[in-house]
């Protein structure tokens, strides 16, 4: 077997934003991601952004949670694409 060298973080990332798309990432992981990163950038929160550190600590916190529940709903896919180096790459016009 030849020698395939490790994947980069950069190399991840792309992986982990290519299963965003990917027709077999459950809809609940792409629904949460999408409500999570949805509700960091709404003006209306639980707790208003004006109340120091803690008005933000909110939407850190949501983020956060959306993120990490999308990278555990979708790590056999991802350990799949991985083990199969199926990794998209954009090149500029």
């Amino acid at each position: 077997m030849p020698y395939q060298r490790p994947l980069s973080l950069w190399d991840k990332t792309k992986i982990a934003l290519s299963v965003v798309f990917h027709k077999r990432t459950p809809f609940s992981a792409k629904a949460l991601l999408g409500g999570g990163l949805l509700y960091g950038i709404m003006p209306i929160d639980f707790i208003p952004d004006f109340l120091p550190i803690v008005g933000e600590m909110d939407d850190a916190a949501i983020i956060v949670t959306a993120v990490l529940f999308f990278l555990s709903a979708t790590k056999a896919l991802r350990a799949e694409m991985e083990r199969s180096r199926d990794i998209i790459d954009v090149k500029p016009l």
